[in-house]
This record gives C-alpha cells, structure tokens and sequence, in this order.
C-alpha cells in the first residue's frame, strides 16, 4: 500500500488485502472451491470493490461513510435517482459491454474457432475494439487527471 502513497487509507489498504490473502491461505481457501463458481466471483468482486473504496477515499472517515452507505440507507432522493438514470444512460455501452464481455461467450467462441487458421487474427478484434472505445471514450472527455497526480 505504500507504494502508492503514504497516507493511512494506502496502508490500510495493503493491510486488507494482506488479511483476506492469509485468510484464504489458512482457511477460506478450501471453503471457496467448494462454492459455486457464480458465488466465488461474487465473493471477489465484492472484497475488490471494497478494497477499492479503501484505495481511493480521501481520509478514513470517507472510507467510512462509503463503506456504511453501500451496504445501509439505501433511499434515494428524486435527484439521486436522477443522476443514477443518467449514469445508467450515459455508459449504457459501456454497461453493455461489461456484462457480454463477462459471461463465457468469448471462450466459448475461442473453443468454437480453435482449429481454423484463418480465423486467429480475429481474436483480437474484440479486445483491439474495446480498446479503441476507451480511448476514444477517455479522450472525449474534458479534464481526467491521471490518478497519480494526487500522490
């Protein structure tokens, strides 16, 4: 976590992700190949996003207050909802791409073609397109500061 910065949410950080790696090793390891593999995915994305609250917050008190509104006071105000549908609206694309590119299409595929030559330069084309659309995404955006910049 000091790598990134020396401020107490970095080290936290490290130390989370330490603690849930030892956990893993000791003990949960076992437990998680056991779970349906839907559920494991769950179980990390769940900890990553965490981790990330930890990773990005200001000061403790905003690790805080992310952490307790993600999981408690979950009403909306009319513009909460507002801003959400805009959200939703404004990378539906992206969205989109999110959840096709996260099911197993693409190895499915990747088995469905295996054996045809001609075909192997076309398994970059996806990625390759999902590349270009961020540039161009991030690019056409006003100010993005590099996240660096803060350390």
């Amino acid at each position: 976590g000091l790598w990134h910065g020396a401020a107490w949410n970095f080290v936290l950080w490290g130390l989370y992700f330490a603690a849930i790696l030892i956990a893993e090793k000791l003990f949960l390891g076992r437990l998680l190949q056991k779970l349906w593999r839907p559920l494991r995915h769950l179980y990390s994305l769940l900890l990553i996003v965490i981790g990330w609250v930890l990773f990005n917050a200001g000061s403790l008190t905003q690790v805080v207050q992310y952490t307790s509104g993600m999981f408690t006071n979950w009403a909306f105000t009319a513009a909460e909802g507002k801003q959400a549908l805009y959200l939703l609206l404004e990378y539906r694309f992206e969205f989109i791409a999110c959840v096709l590119l996260s099911i197993p299409v693409v190895p499915w595929l990747s088995r469905k073609l295996e054996g045809r030559p001609w075909l192997e330069p076309a398994r970059m084309l996806p990625a390759l397109g999902v590349f270009a659309l961020s540039l161009l995404s991030l690019v056409s955006t006003t100010f993005n500061p590099f996240i660096y910049f803060r350390f």
